[in-house]
């Protein structure tokens, strides 16, 4: 027979599958799952991470207006006004402080205080926090509102006010 022949003869021998088509798809779906996996995950430790900065701020601001709440309570004015602002300190004097503190004896006199309502924000660049706190006393109640600001690291209370 020749070799003409051959060719166009019946090979019989089974026809051997390509598993190139397989791996290049398997490929292709495990290294977009991994990329999948890679932008969660970094989205997940940036969200956490934010999380956690925004409640330590949250934590040092808010201890910051108890400091200040608690030094009022306590009779130790000089300290409180310590803890204002330099904005603060420009337009009130710590006579004019002690005087409004003087206005509202719950001040000094409450037997307990409640955080209410807080928001953090950013204004014209400068990070501020604003709590209210509702004072109680055995015969009165009051509710005042702290804005705080961040002045070199630390928060300062900005504005002190009792509707």
């Amino acid at each position: 027979m020749a070799y003409e022949d051959q060719i166009d003869e019946y090979d019989r021998r089974p026809v051997r599958s390509s598993n190139k088509t397989l791996w290049i798809v398997l490929g292709v779906v495990g290294a977009l799952l991994l990329t999948l996996i890679l932008v969660c995950g970094g989205v997940a430790f940036f969200g956490f991470r934010a999380a956690k900065d925004m409640f330590n701020q949250i934590s040092s601001a808010t201890g910051t207006a108890e400091s200040f709440l608690n030094q009022i309570q306590a009779g130790h004015l000089p300290a409180a006004y310590r803890v204002t602002s330099q904005t603060y300190q420009a337009s009130h004097t710590q006579q004019q402080f002690e005087k409004f503190v003087a206005q509202f004896p719950i001040l000094t006199e409450h037997t307990n205080r409640t955080a209410g309502s807080f928001n953090m924000m950013k204004m014209n660049g400068i990070d501020q926090f604003r709590i209210q706190y509702t004072l109680t006393a055995p015969n009165n109640g009051l509710t005042c509102t702290l804005t705080l600001v961040e002045e070199n690291g630390a928060w300062m209370v900005d504005s002190f006010t009792v509707p």
